[in-house]
């Protein structure tokens, strides 16, 4: 098993064996490298820093390890892992994040036993948008200005600590410190909404118009069991639905009991689960 850069002269064919996985590697434009054996790609590892997956504090150089889902059974798949973590020791990387389907409960066996770490579990929930819902008159959403992104991810963490999410209460300690640069991209790619009942900030919203996407919402702990996390919602599938997506998805820990019934109340089902598993490259030194 060796890898390749996306750069080297054999890397061309391996990365037409595999496009969706180089896709992404592409859109993300960063560096990657290919791991095969002979001829047969087994997976991507991409090179970055943080904030990619907010698993460390920005600036810290991480890696994203993408397999294909069709090795996912090989008898291979450790060397591929082995391959993998020696090339991020190698690059000096503090850590390395895998996302792998529930179903390959083989291959999430031998990264744990690799040494990998239970990071994430969440599902992938979906739901056609062919009604329109009655909108809320109790709540006001407010567009967020690219001057408030930082303000909004500052309401975002106090809204959102103590989820069911573990992965999500991982990624909360390192919001606050997001570089300016960061913040830009984000509200570029994002509709982003402050949630406000009177003249209180109660909730936050974001939302991918294009890809019809539902990305964090949240309510203030005091004004939750009031039913806001309903109009919350109501409001996200209108403007998704208005901008022309035709289905809504979002994704939820398996954990987080509340929030899936809330989403399967209307009428959103489970397509997919996924667990995440976190390398951390104990070698790995800041100098």
């Amino acid at each position: 098993m060796k890898a390749y850069s996306h750069k080297h002269p054999k890397a061309s064919p391996l990365i037409n064996a595999i496009p969706e996985a180089a896709d992404k590697a592409r859109s993300m434009n960063l560096p990657y490298w290919i791991i095969a054996q002979d001829t047969n790609p087994f997976g991507i590892v991409i090179v970055g820093q943080e904030p990619q997956q907010l698993t460390a504090p920005s600036g810290t150089p991480v890696a994203l390890i993408t397999l294909e889902p069709s090795q996912a059974s090989s008898r291979n798949l450790p060397d591929f892992i082995s391959t993998a973590t020696k090339l991020v020791t190698a690059k000096n990387l503090a850590n390395a994040l895998v996302t792998v389907s529930f179903k390959h409960r083989r291959a999430v066996r031998q990264f744990l036993q690799a040494g990998f770490e239970p990071f994430d579990d969440y599902y992938l929930m979906y739901r056609q948008l062919s009604q329109q819902w009655t909108p809320t008159t109790e709540l006001r959403f407010e567009s967020v200005k690219q001057r408030e992104t930082r303000e909004w991810f500052k309401m975002a963490t106090r809204f959102l600590a103590g989820t069911a999410d573990t992965a999500l209460n991982h990624n909360l300690q390192y919001m606050l410190d997001l570089p300016d640069t960061f913040l830009t991209r984000y509200h570029a790619s994002e509709k982003l909404y402050f949630v406000a009942k009177g003249d209180t900030t109660i909730g936050i919203l974001d939302i991918h118009g294009t890809k019809g996407w539902i990305g964090n919402m949240a309510v203030d702990p005091l004004s939750r069991r009031q039913g806001c996390g309903k109009q919350i919602l109501t409001f996200a599938l209108n403007q998704l639905k208005t901008r022309g997506c035709s289905k809504a998805g979002l994704r939820v820990h398996v954990n987080n009991k509340p929030a899936c019934r809330l989403y399967s109340s209307f009428g959103f089902k489970k397509t997919a689960r996924f667990k995440r598993l976190l390398w951390w490259n104990h070698r790995y030194t800041t100098s």
